[in-house]
């Protein structure tokens, strides 16, 4: 077995240096949710500069720990300083994802560390994102939560639409 070693301050290069479309290895990390990974590159480097800085899409660390379905990296990624309330190009942020894969738990790790429920994104707001993905329980917990200024947004689809459909 052949072992290379880097200094702290060469590892740390390499994971802020490296990016494909705008992702660091960070990035990566986060998007691929294994967590072994996620966890190897922080305990070998300071990921705060990164934290929230997002890819060419507008996708922070945070956002793809959030698609990936890892509150284990969520949680180190909130604990690392991240803008929980940071958009995309779409004006989407991990909230708008977490509801829309009906994950009340991880919602709330969210709201928890600040994350705003009211968000409209270009798609709508989150009770349109769960609408959309047919989530029901996500949207009896965000309406329990008084998140209804939805109910009377207009787009092109509407969350009535969404129900309907």
């Amino acid at each position: 077995m052949l072992l290379i070693y880097y200094s702290i301050g060469h590892l740390q290069e390499i994971f802020m240096s490296f990016q494909s479309e705008g992702k660091t290895l960070v990035h990566i990390a986060a998007s691929s949710g294994h967590s072994n990974i996620f966890n190897y590159i922080t305990a070998n480097c300071d990921i705060k500069p990164l934290i929230n800085n997002p890819d060419n899409k507008g996708f922070t660390p945070l956002i793809h720990a959030t698609i990936s379905e890892n509150d284990e990296i969520i949680k180190n990624i909130i604990d690392n300083g991240a803008n929980v309330n940071h958009c995309n190009e779409d004006g989407a942020a991990a909230a708008h994802f977490a509801a829309g894969d009906g994950n009340i738990n991880r919602l709330t790790l969210l709201e928890k560390a600040g994350a705003d429920l009211n968000l409209m994104s270009k798609s709508g707001s989150l009770l349109h994102w769960a609408a959309g993905k047919g989530r029901s329980d996500m949207i009896q917990y965000l309406v329990n939560k008084g998140i209804t200024h939805s109910l009377t947004h207009l787009r092109t689809h509407s969350l009535t639409h969404s129900l309907r459909g």
